[in-house]
């Protein structure tokens, strides 16, 4: 959750004086503003299934706070009819589709790089609320706790109630672990089948890999899809991760860094803040009784703490992680679940390379956060592994620092003084892909086919989602080299220049299509004007 109070905005400006309502009413915004303190934009298009299943949610979110809150559809369809049929099911106000050269400046004024995007602004102008409030309707899908007014851990922390008879003290002080985790885990819902249009599939669903994009079709369409799909197309099962059993890794190596003997040797002041899922007071009792040395955060059906806490490290509900802060409660880790699994020392330091089987986030920033090199070995090939694994450790000790604390306040979370932010962050892909971002990015980069030798391919999601890929042998020597090209800028410099060319290429290829064209329109005629000319020789010929 981002809070920006040094952004401020004129919402008269941005919207302009008319917002419009169902049958095109024409609402005043300064009305609006004056009568609600808080507005949200809210980017969506019907063509995207996930904007199809957040809708209503947001729709049911709205219901109850439309006191405090309107909300503007900011539309991302491809037609006046798609985005009129769309906002019928919607009961807040609109940009006409026709302002599209308004929509695309807020679009780019507020970093939307794909849909449903929602952000929430202050009336007044005096900044945003909420750069990115849709991941928060999701765990606050009544509005309980809005508007969200971000608190320190440090407050978030104290204002807790813990569970029994035990007082803040036991955790203050000491590097403390938050374990975020819940007694059972709803299906993985993974998207849109392509065959039935299904946006909610569950459970395992099936990759083609000759296609150039996804193509996904869900269990109880794959045997109609592979009689019609061509033959040489091959299906890979994509199986659903199993929470329950990641939970239970983690639970065991929590408890194994616990009570490990070298951390009692040394009077490791290192405590455990439990943060339980359970939705019932029952659930909660169950839960908490099979972690009877760790402090626990007492049960709140509103989850008000782990609300707060959840938000200051992107924690999604539902789901299991361990966050290790400092003493000073700065950040040491934001997915410590690897450190921990692999036996790490404590404080079990944020790891410096990650595999995108195991987490998105490397070195405390997420895939999505930071430019990323990823080097791609085909699964479970040991030789490539070894090849990844020995260049990849040079690239990351030259260019990615230890991993940093981070300081969170009210406003930000911001590196330690004297902490540098990593200008890249390092993964590996060297197994199964459940998530599907390896083909993603692979065609992203151009690549085509099977992976028959490493490869490397840098990622940036905030420069439009840029890909560029290595077109070397995968060694220490070549990725130090394609990152100091990255970060220079030669990178983009060529892959824009090769665009040029390509462009040039293409225009070029077309005007001489074009003046082939011309020259066959010519022969053509000439041999037509060339036939006329000899029968009426061979008819003048004839009466003579």
């Amino acid at each position: 959750m981002v809070s920006d109070e040094h952004s401020t905005y004129n919402i008269l400006r941005l919207l302009g004086d008319t917002l419009y309502g169902k049958e095109n009413a024409e609402i005043s915004t300064a009305d609006v503003i004056a009568a609600k303190p808080f507005i949200a934009l809210y980017f969506s298009g019907s063509w995207c299934p996930p904007c199809r299943r957040f809708t209503p949610k947001l729709v049911q979110f709205y219901e109850n706070l439309k006191d405090q809150l309107e909300i503007v559809l900011i539309s991302s369809e491809r037609s006046e009819e798609a985005h009129d049929a769309y906002f019928t099911k919607m009961p807040w106000l609109q940009l006409p589709y026709k302002l599209r050269d308004r929509n695309n400046e807020l679009s780019t004024l507020f970093n939307v790089e794909g849909v449903p995007d929602l952000v929430l602004l202050r009336s007044d102008g005096s900044g945003i609320q909420v750069k990115d409030l849709r991941p928060i309707i999701e765990k606050d899908t009544t509005g309980f706790h809005f508007p969200y007014f971000p608190k320190t851990i440090q407050t978030a922390l104290a204002e807790s109630t813990l569970s029994g008879s035990v007082y803040h003290n036991a955790i203050n002080g000491k590097t403390l672990a938050i374990f975020f985790d819940g007694p059972s885990f709803p299906p993985r819902i993974w998207g849109k089948c392509h065959k039935c249009l299904n946006d909610s599939s569950i459970g395992d669903y099936f990759l083609c890999e000759q296609c150039p994009t996804s193509f996904y079709v869900c269990e109880n369409c794959i045997s109609n899809v592979r009689e019609t799909h061509d033959k040489t197309h091959i299906f890979k099962v994509n199986v659903a991760p199993d929470l329950v059993a990641e939970s239970l890794v983690v639970r065991e190596a929590l408890q194994r860094a616990y009570h490990s003997p070298a951390a009692i040797e040394a009077g490791l002041d290192f405590e455990v803040l439990m943060v339980s899922w359970a939705k019932t007071h029952e659930e909660y009792d169950s839960h908490i009784s099979q972690f009877p040395d760790y402090v626990k955060l007492e049960f709140d059906e509103h989850f008000t703490t782990a609300f707060h806490l959840s938000n200051l490290y992107d924690v999604s509900f539902d789901t299991t992680r361990v966050v290790i802060l400092s003493p000073e409660r700065d950040l040491i880790n934001k997915d410590a679940a690897l450190a921990l699994k692999q036996n790490m020392p404590f404080p079990f330091n944020s790891l410096k390379i990650v595999d995108l089987c195991q987490s998105t986030i490397s070195n405390n920033f997420d895939l999505f956060e930071k430019p990323s090199l990823v080097v791609i070995a085909a699964p479970f090939n040991a030789e490539h592994a070894a090849i990844v694994d020995a260049a990849v450790s040079i690239a990351a000790e030259k260019f990615s620092p230890v991993g940093a604390y981070i300081v969170c306040t009210d406003k930000s979370c911001e590196l330690a003084m004297d902490m540098v932010e990593p200008d890249i962050i390092f993964f590996t892909a060297k197994g199964e892909d459940e998530e599907g971002l390896v083909p993603w990015f692979r065609n992203s980069a151009g690549r085509k086919g099977n992976i028959i030798a490493p490869e490397a391919i840098i990622f940036d999601w905030n420069d439009k989602h840029a890909t560029y890929a290595l077109d070397d042998e995968v060694n220490s020597e070549s990725l130090c080299d394609f990152v100091e090209d990255f970060k220079s800028g030669r990178l983009k410099a060529l892959k824009t220049k090769r665009k040029d060319d390509d462009d040039v290429d293409k225009a070029t290829s077309e005007l001489n299509t074009e003046r082939e064209k011309v020259e066959d329109s010519k022969i053509s005629n000439l041999d037509i004007t060339g036939e006329k000319t000899m029968i009426t020789l061979t008819a003048n010929l004839t009466m003579l």
